[in-house]
């Protein structure tokens, strides 16, 4: 008998973990900068876990790079799962929305293999971001600067979404670490001096 009240009482216990956690699937519009060249793709599914202790896990499905700075070829890479956990959402106008950031060093994952069959994510070393958004329960807004530098030879700018509310926009800006990032036309960071043709925040500049 105290066996099988032990058991039912660990059943409970497990029911309510559960239970305590949810998960969402949000299909954003996606908007990637690499080095200044900018690409719209549509339907991005960002998952969020709602942790029993009051965290999110945020994860960016599927998450490719596409450059599009040549029409003539366009160059498709497939990165990964790009998932941020332990996320404190930070409640704004009465729960209306909530805001959430960090600023850490990430792990990519493998996306899904029916998407494709190769992911660079896995080969990657951890990859420094700054992440910073809102939620609600209808829709989600991030902005993630991704410095792959090192790895690729690109600072990747990404923007999930539409801001839900104006009045936290101004929280959600490009890292001040990236803002003013020197690039030669083949994307490999230079000196801000450096003579010739530099990219500045996306813009040509002249230099003799």
């Amino acid at each position: 008998m105290k066996k099988t009240l032990l058991s039912f009482f660990l059943l409970l216990g497990l029911g309510t973990t559960v239970l305590a956690q949810s998960s969402k699937t949000y299909l954003e519009s996606l908007t990637v900068t690499i080095n200044g060249n900018e690409n719209k793709q549509d339907n991005a599914a960002v998952d969020v876990i709602q942790n029993g202790d009051g965290t999110i896990d945020l994860t960016l499905k599927n998450f490719m790079l596409i450059d599009t700075s040549d029409p003539e070829a366009v160059n498709i890479m497939p990165i990964g799962n790009i998932a941020v956990t332990k996320l404190t959402p930070k409640s704004i106008e009465g729960g209306k929305y909530s805001t959430f950031e960090r600023n850490d060093t990430i792990l990519i994952a493998a996306g899904d293999p029916a998407v494709s069959e190769m992911w660079m994510g896995p080969l990657l070393p951890p990859i420094p971001i700054v992440m910073k958004g809102q939620i609600n329960d209808t829709n989600i807004y991030a902005t993630l600067d991704i410095d792959m530098m090192q790895q690729l030879g690109q600072m990747i700018y990404v923007v999930v979404g539409e801001p839900i509310a104006t009045d936290g926009v101004s929280l959600i800006t490009k890292n001040p670490a990236t803002n003013g990032v020197a690039v030669d036309l083949s994307g490999r960071r230079v000196k801000q001096q450096s003579r010739g043709i530099v990219l500045v925040n996306g813009k040509k500049v002249v230099r003799k």
